[in-house]
């Protein structure tokens, strides 16, 4: 069972110490706060091209830590990478969810046993890989571990909204997801990430068990997957440090960098982002539920973008094709709901918001995960979050702001190239600037 979050009063002491914690590492707000006088290096990437890239160069930059959390772990070539970091003495922390929603899959069993038979074999490391789960004996404080981060020798964090795994951290060539990912240099910003791991892989609050015994998951990986074929080796894995060429991360500057998380303050930041745009908003999103609390067309988010666009903002929803998950029917999904209620009531009010479902053949991707916002020419929001009321409210998520119109420019051509292959009519220019036309009240979901 997972504890409601707000109500603090039933948190006991440790849980108050951990939250305080967290709270007093990620608290500036994104919309009001000054733009410091120096500049923080950035490297930026996006999946399928360069993602993978960015992830295992980082690992492998390491010399003497890494804590690293993430939902799903299936990635051999970053299993690889902390495999080849933990030979070498680096002292490698990992937490993963351990109930995802479709239940752990067989290469991500894999290599959950193939890094805790690493660390046995390596006890000098000190590393240790722990699993959120309600198996550990005590209520759960997060519906899922859905953070997608790593602190690299506690100087620089990698940020992203993809999972390590194959389709989110593709193979140069390969197929795999639309995601955003960064490498963010700074002390301030890698202690505020470890101050959240080491909260988050507390075992005292016994909804986090540390996994030790590489026999009973080897045993339990041969009954569950008993075609999967590990792949550790004895020999030392030779770990490339440096991307291959064409898709090197390009190293940006950004004159501010805020995190914030789920449950603690993301709501309220992702609102007062969209509350500060003053000329342009653009959402990339794998999920956008209308429904809170049972209620449709009942999400925060919908009428917080309606009322952007009334006050003269253009607003752009790039939602995933989430038929890619159930199938065609004859009933509208979630993403098929929520585009076409905001484009009715746009056409309705008569104001400058589009929303469309995306051509993920078009693309040439899986589906969308990425979970991004651009504004105003300046700000790119980097994030684990769906724009769903368990991602916002239940779930541990992280997500970085960062101000720079280097790194906004970056990420803009990405969603133009995915916006323009995904419009409906080659007329859509002209519609866009008429925003009173009929065709406004279409949706996006054809």
């Amino acid at each position: 069972m997972t504890k409601n979050p707000h109500k603090i009063l039933q948190l006991n002491i440790n849980e108050l110490t951990a939250a305080l914690a967290v709270l007093l590492a990620f608290t500036p707000s994104v919309a009001h706060s000054q733009l410091s006088t120096t500049t923080t290096s950035v490297a930026v990437a996006y999946a399928p091209n360069n993602s993978r890239e960015l992830t295992v160069s980082a690992i492998a930059s390491a010399r003497q830590t890494i804590e690293l959390n993430i939902y799903e772990l299936s990635s051999p070539a970053i299993r690889d990478a902390l495999i080849d970091r933990i030979r070498a003495g680096v002292r490698v922390r990992i937490l993963e969810e351990g109930q995802p929603v479709s239940g752990m899959s067989c290469p991500g069993r894999q290599v959950q046993a193939d890094l805790v038979t690493t660390i046995e074999r390596n006890p000098k490391s000190k590393s240790q890989f722990f699993e959120m789960t309600s198996k550990a004996g005590g209520d759960r404080r997060f519906r899922f571990n859905h953070a997608k981060y790593t602190v690299i020798d506690g100087i620089s964090v990698v940020v992203g909204s993809e999972n390590y795994s194959p389709t989110g951290q593709p193979a140069p060539g390969a197929e795999g997801n639309r995601g955003w990912e960064v490498r963010v240099y700074g002390e301030k910003i890698a202690s505020q990430y470890q101050t959240l791991f080491h909260a988050d892989s507390d075992v005292s609050f016994k909804d986090v068990r540390e996994l030790t015994d590489s026999k009973a998951l080897m045993k339990e990986l041969k009954k569950t997957c008993p075609k999967q074929e590990s792949g550790l080796s004895e020999e030392t894995v030779r770990v490339r440090s440096a991307p291959a060429a064409g898709r090197v991360s390009p190293i940006l500057s950004a004159q501010e960098v805020i995190p914030f998380t789920s449950p603690e303050n993301s709501l309220q930041q992702t609102l007062e982002i969209v509350r500060s745009a003053t000329r342009t908003l653009d959402i990339q999103q794998m999920s956008f539920s209308d429904g809170w609390d049972g209620d449709e067309y009942s999400s925060p988010m919908i009428s917080e973008l309606l009322d952007a666009a009334q006050r003269g903002v253009r607003v752009r929803v790039l939602l995933n094709d989430d038929r890619v998950f159930v199938g065609s029917g004859p009933k509208k999904t979630q993403n098929q709901r929520t585009s076409a209620y905001l484009n009715r009531l746009a056409g309705q009010r008569r104001v400058t918001l589009r929303s469309q479902i995306a051509n993920l053949k078009k693309m040439d991707v899986d589906y969308i995960h990425n979970k991004g916002i651009l504004a105003d020419g300046a700000l790119t929001l980097v994030s684990s979050i769906n724009w769903t009321q368990n991602s916002i409210t239940n779930n541990r998520e992280t997500a970085v702001a960062l101000y720079s119109e280097s790194i906004f420019n970056y990420y803009e051509n990405i969603f133009e190239a995915d916006w323009s292959v995904s419009t409906l009519r080659a007329a859509i220019k002209s519609i866009w600037e008429a925003p009173g036309s009929e065709i406004w009240t279409f949706s996006g979901d054809r």
